[in-house]
């Protein structure tokens, strides 16, 4: 049976349905908890002595003989740009780093809405049942609870449209809107029809939490632009509800930003306290810790995590660990251990 929150986000059996566009999870390991390291900066062209390096001379050559002599190529301008992102790929693979990618603008626009935090949705986790949506929790303050609907009701059409003639992914489109637009859901509660209307609007989606007793759960997907500021709305609605327990869920989170990272240590560590240490190619090594914290006390913090969990998903786990006393339970982690620095070139 496969659960949806919207969706957002595939991982694993695992789908979002709070907003119903599929954004895939490239955010796992293929850049890292780096991406918020980010720099404008250019690479240096290679010139020696007011001469393009002679090394590229035959990379030129041959990109030419490519163009307008090779039987399987074309005079194209598509064809041209196959060849240079080709040669640039050949290049940045040859040196063995899976981490290190070049991206095409289009690549690099899909990569970084992929690290986006908020949608626009309805706010409900479902799944699939005799192909109607069944819905599974409604997210805190979302559109969904303000316009009444409750887990265990059915979505049986969207705008007039029978779930049972379209698949689900389908019926995700017809939810999905403009922030602010209208849209009408026909439930089944307990055998009884009728249509609700939802107001569209922003859903913060990489954090979730739920109380049990006096332990707060709260399930962390990746190190969005958002996700800080998210899990400290969560971490003070789970305080103002008793919690002084705490299981983070790290399992298949691969990760984000660095900044991200930083901004949710403050909300568990002490001013001071190291989140990490990074050593750069030149030797230099730059300390990466709490300027300003948030802190918020918990009797204890347990991290779940299994061998998806990378990048800054092991940086937050270590610092916890060593720094609030934190104990892990699970699989290893994937062991990124590396970072990565985005340098745009100058056509995106």
């Amino acid at each position: 049976m496969n659960t949806k929150i919207a969706s957002v986000t595939r991982t694993g059996k695992t789908i979002l349905l709070i907003i119903f566009v599929t954004m895939g999870v490239i955010t796992t390991f293929s850049m890292g908890y780096s991406i918020g390291h980010y720099s404008k900066e250019e690479p240096s062209n290679i010139i020696i002595n007011n001469n393009i390096d002679e090394r590229f001379q035959a990379l030129e050559d041959v990109y030419n003989i490519l163009v307008e002599d090779f039987y399987f190529g074309e005079n194209s301008d598509e064809y041209r740009d196959f060849l240079v992102s080709s040669a640039i790929n050949g290049m940045v693979d040859a040196n063995g780093d899976i981490h290190t990618t070049y991206f095409t603008p289009e690549e690099m626009a899909e990569f970084m809405s992929s690290l986006e935090s908020t949608i626009v949705g309805i706010g409900v986790r479902y799944t699939e049942i005799d192909h109607n949506i069944f819905i599974i929790e409604v997210l805190r303050s979302s559109p969904a609870e303000k316009a009444g609907l409750q887990s265990g009701d059915f979505i049986v059409a969207v705008e007039g449209v029978l779930c049972k003639d379209h698949d689900s992914d389908y019926m995700a489109t017809l939810i999905a809107g403009e922030e602010g637009t209208d849209v009408t859901i026909t439930i089944n509660r307990l055998g009884e029809e009728f249509d609700v209307t939802c107001t569209r609007a922003v859903i913060e989606t990489t954090v979730l939490s739920k109380v049990n007793g006096n332990v707060g759960i709260v399930t962390i997907s990746s190190f969005g632009t958002e996700t800080a500021v998210e899990l400290e709305k969560h971490l003070k609605d789970l305080k103002s509800q008793g919690v002084d327990r705490l299981i983070i869920d790290l399992r298949d989170n691969g990760g984000g930003y660095a900044s991200t990272l930083d901004s949710m240590c403050r909300l568990f560590m002490e001013k001071g306290q190291i989140v990490m240490r990074e050593e750069f190619r030149d030797g230099q090594e730059i300390i990466d810790e709490v300027t300003k914290s948030k802190k918020i006390d918990y009797k204890k913090i347990v991290i779940l995590q299994n061998g998806n969990s990378a990048s800054c998903s092991e940086v937050f786990t270590m610092a916890l660990k060593e720094n609030c006393g934190a104990i892990v339970v699970g699989t290893t982690s994937y062991g990124k251990g590396i970072a990565q620095v985005s340098k745009m070139f100058e056509d995106g």
